[in-house]
């Protein structure tokens, strides 16, 4: 036995906590690296021994091995069935190593050693097939495909340089020109007609059905069915007359209110921008004669509407019938079964019976709703609906007809004569430079010359014919619109033409026109309207309109043509084969029978068996054969429900049961909807027998309980039953804010998961050179809102805690202030056990002008709004005051100062942290908490309570997180700030 010694504090510390937790000596001395040996050591397997140890208990042992030790070394002998641990060569008795530290060379063997079919078969290099997107072949030029592109002309219907009396003209111009149509169709008129010879038609169908023998009862039926449909068709008929008359006299209204805009319009600017007359003419009419149609218009409209309402009547009166009588019988069973327990009345107890009984019976009664009867036509309330109709639609008896003309015959103000904004738009006309680009298979194969804007009919002459040799098979072509800017062009609008006929050529094409818009938004500081923002066309009416860009590109786009007068277009005809199998590869539905093999049985069979959309018009041919090939039978039950996508089973590689059975998928499909039980899986099993099979267990013995149906009989009294079925309530609703709040979370946006920084370009040069050029600290920041960062997105050192200490006023002053001790304040920020200091001010309205930084971390690092919730700290904010002292207070002589520095209190504030999260800010002044008694110090003295509230010590300060963490949608909260 060596000499005792002593374990340090720390070792002793250790030993009694394994001891504890049910460590060995052995163990314990292994830990430590020193062999101990302890007495007693039943009393230390508590935690309330842990430091009762005492040093006689732990001696420190140098020369022989612990009883333990020597017992636990017996034990695996015996077990191991070895004598000792060491061989004869002293090295540790243990198994052969499995891995060879030698590197070996593989066999290497000869090609007659080798299995034939185990021999590498070298072939000859062979030439590829040919892309698919070229016409013949990748590098084969067989044919010469040229298109030809002709740009003529791009008209605006509205410009962003257009001035009010543009706009206005525009209109006018486009409502005109949709007058003329209606006026050269004369559908007024031709319906006129039509709907007298109907009138004829059912008159003479009247006639014979009266003249018409009840012994024929079929040849009957079959001319009221046709006076029915004659009716139906008057009654068609009329109504697209009067909405062909109401759409002229909307027109007429339309033109006359353009004009008279205009016409005010010139007056207010002094000035006539564009050339636009309307001259309306006035015919006048006989008002007998119009009186005389306006009677048998109404007479003959009321006249069809009483008839057909008498079939619907007869119809509705009929049905009446069959309810009430229905009615009357369920009436009479109720009062007969009433009557029946009203007899067998005889003690109290059925007395309380039959009272509720019948109460039952008057609610049955109630429920029941009787049957009303329709209301026969009512001549007077139709005619006035009619009339009233009439008179706000159409032109009244003796009203003249108007007939609105357009020219361009006024004469347009000089630019010298007009006003200072004006001049300033047709100025800025001119400038306006438009080109455009063209795109073959998304690829830009050519573009036109920049060409200025005409700003008397705001019209792009282009006139450029531009060729295009084609290689590729056309699959799509785009024009796109750009013009330019100071420093660089921007789109405007995209067309899309298409791919012309192989037929149509140069020689043979006309021009078209494509309409175009866009939704750029401008603004300008002269006369013109701009675009994209609201624009008063009436002052009187207040009416607004937001005019956007739109316009006409005329073009024209063909195949050209060759010298020997060959159009250069693409092949179409290729072989049959090639054709019905790339068809096939694209679309099996339409190859079947593309080229004669016809099955018809097969065909009805599939159509049968997938269930086609019959409202598909690409489904039209299949579903007219169906119909002309099927039988009734195969027609009422295949179309009573069809499938959207008759291929889609073809791609599933397993059904939906087989992956909701799937222990792994459904735990991740768990996790991913964040189902309180699985959500925190961080790591999921990669094979599915790894997975408990009852872990899912009590998640479904949960939805059995939130579904389940609480009733009296299986569950107790009411009290109970009532209570559950709350909890059953209150825990759904719960659920689903649940998955409302982690379906919010899981919103993501693009820039959330992507940054991408903006391409360089000459249009934000200005932009970064004014920032440049700014004041690094302006007298007067703007604070600029914030957007929430993503939680997801953020990672431990991301986000921050920013405290901006601005100034203190009215500290506390030394009582040595007279003798020239100026105060030296300095503020001390602290956060969890995070602490931070600013630099030392002086005097006692102190300025810092300082931001400091405190890392903000959370439990699991999860900065989700339901986490950061759940922190409950507060930030401290206090003011020290650092004061130098003499450590020597006698006044020898000496060659040496000694001196340290103190720091003494003088006042702060906490601010909870919940505050500045829900708040994102919490910025202004704020009163110090300072003690009543301060020693060495003095407060300032005030006379009056006002005085006094103005001169206590405050700070001003700004605090706020970096970045901005998104918050959950909850009332606002105030900011409260505790002083301590």
């Amino acid at each position: 036995m060596g000499k005792v010694k002593d374990l340090s504090d720390s070792e002793k510390a250790k030993i009694v906590e394994s001891f504890s937790e049910g460590c060995s000596a052995l163990e314990i001395s292994n830990m430590l690296g020193r062999k101990i040996y302890v007495r007693n050591s039943q009393k230390y397997t508590s935690s309330s021994a842990r430091f009762k140890l005492k040093s006689r208990d732990i001696t420190h042992v140098t020369r022989e091995v612990a009883r333990n030790l020597r017992s636990s070394s017996a034990r695996i002998f015996e077990a191991a069935g070895v004598d000792q641990w060491f061989g004869e060569d002293g090295r540790l008795i243990v198994l052969p190593n499995p891995v060879s530290a030698s590197i070996k060379k593989p066999i290497i063997l000869t090609d007659e050693e080798l299995n034939p079919l185990l021999q590498t078969e070298f072939v000859k290099a062979f030439k590829g097939s040919a892309d698919s997107r070229y016409i013949d072949g990748l590098g084969t030029h067989v044919g010469q495909y040229q298109l030809n592109v002709d740009l003529i002309s791009l008209q605006f219907n509205h410009h962003p340089l257009f001035s009010k009396e543009h706009m206005l003209a525009s209109r006018l111009e486009e409502v005109y020109d949709q007058y003329v149509i209606a006026f050269k169709r004369n559908a007024d008129e031709n319906l006129t007609n039509k709907l007298a010879s109907l009138r004829v038609a059912v008159l003479h169908t009247e006639e014979n059905i009266a003249n018409c023998d009840k012994k024929h009862e079929t040849h009957l039926l079959q001319l009221k069915a046709r006076c029915l449909d004659y009716r139906h068709e008057m009654r068609e008929i009329r109504e697209q007359r009067d909405k062909e008359r109401a759409d002229i006299r909307e027109f007429i209204k339309t033109i006359i209110k353009f004009w008279k805009l205009i016409k005010k319009v010139r007056q207010q600017t002094q000035c006539t921008n564009t050339d636009v007359k309307i001259v309306v003419k006035k015919q006048n009419v006989d008002y007998d004669a119009d009186m005389i149609e306006w009677k048998n218009n109404l007479e003959n409209e009321l006249e069809e509407k009483k008839c057909l309402f008498k079939i619907d009547y007869d119809q509705l009166l009929a049905q009446y019938k069959h309810d009430m009588e229905a009615y009357n019988r369920r009436h009479k069973l109720i009062k007969k079964r009433k009557a029946k327990r009203k007899k067998k009345r005889t003690q109290e107890d059925d007395e309380e019976d039959y009272e509720s009984d019948s109460d039952e019976d008057e609610e049955e009664l109630e429920e029941l709703p009787k049957p009303e009867e329709p209301l026969p036509f009512d001549d007077q309330a139709v005619a006035l609906e009619i009339e009233e109709k009439a008179m706000k639609m159409f032109r009244k008896p003796g009203e003249p007809i108007l007939i609105p003309k357009l020219s361009h015959s006024v004469e347009i103000t000089s630019t010298s004569q007009c006003p200072s904004s004006e001049r300033d738009r047709r100025n800025a006309v001119p400038k306006s430079q438009y080109f455009i680009k063209i795109f073959f298979n998304d690829k830009e194969v050519s573009r036109t010359s920049s060409v200025a804007l005409d700003g008397s009919n705001f019209q792009v002459g282009f006139n450029q014919f531009l060729n295009i040799a084609i290689l590729q098979k056309p699959e799509n072509l785009k024009l796109e619109v750009y013009q330019t800017g100071t420093f660089s062009s921007f789109k405007l609008a995209e067309v899309f033409p298409d791919i012309p006929d192989p037929v149509v050529n140069s020689l043979n094409v006309l021009p078209d026109s494509r309409d175009f818009a866009s939704e750029y938004s401008t603004s300008f500081n002269h006369a013109g309207v701009g675009s994209g923002s609201e624009i008063v066309l009436d002052d009187s009416t207040n009416e607004k309109v937001i005019p956007m860009i739109s316009g006409i590109l005329k073009c024209s786009i063909a195949w050209a043509v060759s010298n020997d007068g060959v159009t250069m277009s693409p092949p179409q005809q290729r072989d049959a084969e090639t054709a019905a199998s790339a068809m096939k590869k694209a679309d099996p539905i339409l190859a079947i029978g593309s080229f004669g093999n016809l099955d018809v049985n097969q065909l009805v069979e599939y159509i049968k068996n997938n269930n086609l959309d019959p409202n598909d018009p690409e489904n039209a041919d299949l579903m007219y054969f169906y119909k002309t090939y099927s039988s009734s039978d195969d027609k009422s039950e295949s179309l009573r429900y069809y499938r959207l996508e008759p291929l889609k089973d073809s791609y599933d590689f397993c059904t939906d049961e087989d992956l909701n059975n799937n222990l792994r998928f459904r735990l991740l499909k768990a996790r991913w909807d964040e189902i309180p039980q699985f959500k925190n899986e961080k790591m999921v099993c990669c094979l599915e027998k790894d997975i408990d099979p009852d872990i899912f267990k009590e998640y479904d013995k949960s939805l059995e309980e939130e579904n389940k149906i609480y009733t009296e009989q299986g569950e107790g009294d009411a009290v109970d039953v009532e209570w559950k079925r709350k909890l059953q309530v209150r825990k759904k609703a719960y659920n689903r804010v649940q998955k409302q709040f982690s379906e919010g979370k899981h919103d993501y946006q693009f820039s959330g998961v992507v940054r991408e920084d903006d391409a360089p370009d000459t249009a934000n040069l200005w932009s970064t050179i004014k920032h440049s050029l700014e004041a690094k600290r302006p007298l007067r920041p703007e604070r600029v809102d914030r957007k929430p960062t993503p939680a997801q997105n953020l990672t431990i050192d991301d986000v921050k805690i920013l405290v901006t200490i601005k100034r203190a006023e009215n500290l506390p002053r030394r009582k040595s202030y007279e003798k020239g001790e100026t105060l030296a304040p300095f503020v001390e920020v602290t956060f969890k056990d995070q602490r931070v200091c600013t630099s030392t001010a002086f005097g006692h309205n102190a300025s810092w002008n300082e931001t400091v930084q405190l890392p903000f971390t959370t439990d699991n690092n999860d900065y989700h709004a339901s986490s950061i919730q759940k922190i409950d700290d507060f930030v401290f904010i206090n003011v020290f005051d650092e004061v130098s002292v003499d450590l020597i207070k006698d006044k020898r002589q000496r060659s040496e100062i000694h001196r340290k520095l103190e720091r003494r209190w003088l006042g702060s504030i906490k601010i909870p942290f919940g505050n500045i999260y829900h708040s994102e800010k919490v910025d202004g002044r704020f009163r110090l908490n300072t003690p009543i008694l301060l020693l060495g110090y003095e407060m300032n003295q005030t006379d009056s309570e006002a005085e006094t509230i103005l001169s206590n010590a405050s700070i001003t300060l700004f605090v706020t997180i970096e970045p901005t963490l998104s918050t959950p949608d909850v009332p606002a909260v105030k900011v409260c700030i505790y002083c301590s």
